[in-house]
């Protein structure tokens, strides 16, 4: 049983949050305190993301429309068992990139990930995420075309190559061009 020291804690912590993530389980209408965490969100005016796995929206969240939430499931050659949600996730930014308040600091925490990516294949799904935002500011636009520069899996992946130069084209008057020309030497023209 929750204790009042987890309650002041998961209220400060709703407070705290700008969005709310509701993966909809049997577990999760089951629990005794998630329609209420939805309930203060709510009251709140927090924006909520429901993701449908096992039961519909109900209560005061059934006014919002879920996404369904899905996953692939693959075996390692040990017999390990993971999950990957990238789909799900791809919506959640999707709807995020939507609003003003949440996609700046979005947009930031993506590129950070694809500075740090350690392979092509997740290079361009990141690309492929930000390539949904609109309204670009120098300073991202200038950290994004660092990583571009400092990461190899960066600028040589297919779709951050794309992403780039449509960048280049859409904001030319607001990139810093010794650094698009930097770039522009790695990944090519056209």
């Amino acid at each position: 049983m929750p204790t009042l020291e987890w309650q002041k804690k998961t209220l400060s912590k709703i407070k705290q949050t700008n969005v709310l993530i509701a993966l909809l389980t049997n577990n999760f209408r089951d629990a005794d305190y998630t329609a209420q965490e939805i309930g203060v969100a709510i009251a709140l005016q927090k924006l909520i993301i429901s993701l449908k796995a096992d039961v519909d929206p109900y209560g005061f969240i059934n006014k919002y429309q879920a996404f369904k939430f899905t996953y692939d499931e693959s075996k390692d050659s040990d017999g390990i068992t993971s999950y990957d949600c990238t789909k799900s996730c791809a919506e959640i930014i999707k709807v995020l990139s939507y609003y003003k308040e949440h996609a700046y600091p979005l947009k930031g925490s993506l590129i950070r990930a694809l500075s740090s990516s350690g392979n092509f294949r997740n290079s361009n799904e990141i690309a492929e995420l930000l390539d949904k935002f609109k309204g670009w500011a120098p300073a991202q636009l200038s950290m994004l075309m660092r990583s571009g520069i400092e990461n190899r899996q960066v600028y040589e992946a297919h779709d951050c190559k794309q992403l780039f130069r449509k960048l280049f084209g859409e904001y030319e008057g607001y990139i810093d061009l010794s650094l698009r020309d930097e770039l522009l030497g790695l990944i090519g023209e056209a």
